[in-house]
């Protein structure tokens, strides 16, 4: 990996890269969902039809900057973490993911278990509580505050980065620790998970 000296400029680009198909990917949901849905029943279907080829057009441009973002950690031979690992293993079924997930107050921290898929061994998280009731607090504000339907991942990361960075082990993936919060919530039912995706974002 590139010197130890430009590691937070580089988690700064990791997490724009992520911010930017976070948004694009909320814009597709957005038209579809709501969109062409609403100008569908008005019968302007002028609108649709433009809609509906926007939406193709915004897929491919996804998978355009999906793939200069894997050129980019090519490029500077981007760290992944172990924690990342196990999440994008878990990525792959999100809901059973959700289902291996038990949690307990430990002292002065959340310790999150969630168990492999094959069941012979678990992976813990151990969160602060004040971090895990702080990101919590940040994702409410996304539905209270700023009415959104749905969130990110990896824009709850961005906006918790620094206290998550001073405050915790997990300075190099941020999203760890969001993820796990967040299969807490599912899993006592206080989130539920946007049907349009094949996984938590």
């Amino acid at each position: 990996m590139v010197n130890e000296m430009l590691k937070s400029e580089l988690e700064d680009v990791k997490v724009s890269y992520g911010l930017l198909i976070d948004g694009i990917e909320i814009f597709e949901t957005k038209l579809k969902e709501n969109y062409i849905p609403y100008y569908s029943i008005k019968g302007e279907m002028d609108k649709v039809t433009e809609a509906a080829s926007l939406v193709s057009a915004v897929k491919l441009h996804l998978k355009e900057i999906n793939a200069l973002r894997e050129k980019w950690k090519a490029l500077v031979k981007e760290d992944i973490t172990e924690e990342e690992i196990e999440e994008q293993e878990d990525l792959s079924d999100a809901k059973d993911a959700v289902e291996r997930t038990n949690w307990v107050i430990d002292e002065d921290n959340i310790r999150i278990e969630t168990m492999r898929k094959d069941g012979n061994s678990s992976y813990p998280n151990i969160i602060p509580i004040k971090i895990f009731l702080q990101t919590t607090d940040t994702i409410l504000d996304q539905f209270e505050k700023y009415n959104k339907t749905f969130f990110k991942k990896s824009g709850i990361a961005s906006l918790m980065k620094e206290k998550i960075v001073n405050d915790t082990n997990y300075k190099k993936s941020p999203d760890t620790v969001v993820y796990s919060v967040v299969k807490v919530l599912l899993k006592e039912n206080l989130l539920r998970r946007n049907q349009n995706y094949s996984n938590i974002k």
